[in-house]
């Protein structure tokens, strides 16, 4: 079984290479191949990362958040632009960057812990919760985003261009750049640190 494990990774990094490419597999194949996994219950963190992968060419089933909340700690990137998730469970950390852009995805999990970047554009998320830690940039550049948590910290820059919103958190911490071109916002709070450029004010 381990063999045949090894073996289905090979073949499931090689799929992955193709989407890189825009080349999508034969549906059918991928989904007895998923089957199977299911069957024998060797679904593993790197399997369900490949399914969520494969959703992008649309016909692979759906994860759930359930399914998701099965694996909460993702040790690398996570890429799930243009799938078909609509939520994150609470608890979730992804231990590089996590990619939404394009999702159904509209609020973040409790709890929720990324260590590199996220980038939330083409979603429709209007808020984003407490606790939230974002170890690389944050970009929230077109979203409907209304209003920041306070204390909110991101590690590298935070893209905040044509947003809705008016007024940023208190005990606001940005490692990198802030930009907020294209917004109503025409001050920082007192105690805000911006370790970086500012454009927009």
């Amino acid at each position: 079984m381990t063999h045949n494990l090894k073996l289905i990774k090979l073949i499931l990094k090689n799929i992955k290479s193709g989407l890189y490419n825009n080349i999508c597999p034969d549906i059918y194949s991928v989904n007895k191949l998923f089957k199977y996994l299911e069957r024998f219950d060797i679904i593993d963190d790197d399997l369900i990362y490949y399914r969520l992968l494969l959703n992008k060419c649309g016909d692979i089933p759906g994860i759930t958040e359930d399914d998701l909340g099965k694996y909460l700690d993702f040790p690398g990137d996570l890429d799930l632009e243009g799938t078909n998730i609509t939520s994150l469970p609470d608890g979730l950390t992804v231990g590089g960057s996590l990619d939404l852009r394009g999702t159904n995805i509209t609020s973040l999990p409790d709890g929720l812990t990324v260590g590199g970047y996220l980038d939330l554009r083409r979603t429709n998320i209007t808020s984003l919760p407490d606790g939230l830690s974002v170890g690389g940039y944050l970009d929230l550049h077109g979203t409907n985003i209304t209003s920041l948590p306070d204390g909110l910290t991101v590690g590298g820059d935070l893209d905040l261009r044509e947003t809705n919103i008016t007024i940023l958190p208190d005990g606001l911490t940005v490692g990198g750049g802030l930009n907020l071109q294209g917004t109503n916002i025409t001050s920082l709070p007192d105690d805000a640190i911006i370790n970086g450029n500012i454009y927009g004010i």
